[in-house]
């Protein structure tokens, strides 16, 4: 399958930060398609070399979608990766917490699944080296639900031409960004006449506020080159981050919530 120049990345400087899109036909049918969101490292992260300018950096997300059963459900894990005082990655000689979740070192920390997504959100770093113990918070946004467009079951459907509202309900959180993107494996399992070999295109909206319900229009330009007919995933990407100062380093935190669900595209 090709794909189409218009790609998940997000440019900071000289940084790229691609997306990773999972998509299986039987994730849309039956539960929810599963999106890594845009991980939204700032670009002071990175110095020339590529290490990191904080000490940690730690990130938990909410997969949460609408499946073909109508049914909301939720993903959630988190990450961290830590780094010495010359900005080169480390690990801890001691543990890494996120309430009562113990992260496990693997090439980073990371949890795949958290006991629940409740706010706030404790972190605890115990460690005996130079990023020292300490707890912090931070506040996650809100599981959001998409009011329109209405998932496959419904019948629903956006018009590429006329372009579409994405309506969202009560992300608290510091931003939003929505992305759409077609999905030609599951619109040929559907509906044979469409090319499987078909590009996959997609949008991505700049971060805007998000701290109450709201709608996001998607215009026609904005659609240019997507098919006409199809399957389109929608995603409301909620972001709530902050840094904060322990032992004299700087730390980055960030919670985020991926709300997604598929519609039909039709002329």
């Amino acid at each position: 399958m090709k794909k189409s120049n218009q790609s998940f990345e997000v440019t900071f400087g000289k940084s790229v930060l691609g997306l990773i899109l999972l998509i299986t036909i039987a994730s849309c049918a039956q539960t929810p398609i599963q999106i890594r969101p845009y991980v939204p490292f700032p670009f002071s992260v990175f110095g020339a070399s590529g290490s990191s300018n904080y000490a940690g950096y730690f990130y938990a997300e909410a997969m949460y979608g609408e499946g073909g059963d109508g049914v909301w459900g939720l993903n959630t894990s988190a990450n961290a990766d830590t780094y010495d005082t010359n900005g080169n990655p480390r690990g801890l000689t001691g543990r890494l917490f996120l309430g009562s979740d113990t992260l496990v070192l693997d090439h980073d920390y990371s949890v795949p699944h958290l006991s629940g997504w409740s706010s706030p959100q404790i972190w605890w770093i115990k460690d005996t080296d130079d990023i020292g113990t300490f707890r912090d918070t931070i506040n996650p946004p809100s599981l959001c639900t998409i009011s329109t467009p209405l998932q496959l079951m419904h019948n629903d459907s956006v018009s590429i031409d006329s372009g579409f509202t994405v309506t969202y309900s009560n992300p608290h959180s510091d931003s939003i960004r929505i992305i759409v993107a077609t999905l030609p494996d599951l619109a040929h399992a559907i509906d044979t006449s469409i090319d499987l070999s078909q590009m996959v295109h997609s949008f991505m909206s700049p971060a805007f506020p998000g701290s109450s319900s709201g709608s996001y229009f998607i215009s026609p330009g904005s659609l240019s080159g997507f098919p006409n007919k199809g399957i389109l995933i929608v995603h409301v990407i909620t972001e709530n981050e902050k840094t904060s100062q322990h032992h004299g380093r700087q730390f980055y935190f960030c919670s985020a919530v991926d709300s997604h669900l598929c519609t039909f595209i039709k002329p």
